[in-house]
């Protein structure tokens, strides 16, 4: 269990890292397509998490 919770945090972290990184170098910001359903939804999760 805790590998897994570990795992989960590690992913969320290195996700969280790529977006500020995009996010800081774009000069007209950043679009996501996301076209699986379910990394959309967390997608949206961790901007709102984010604001």
């Amino acid at each position: 269990m805790k590998n897994d919770e570990n795992f989960e945090a590690i992913k969320k972290q290195l996700i969280l890292n790529s977006i500020n990184v995009l996010m800081k170098r774009g000069v007209h910001g950043l679009y996501i397509f996301a076209h699986d359903v379910e990394l959309r939804k967390q997608l949206l999760k961790y901007f709102k998490d984010i604001k």
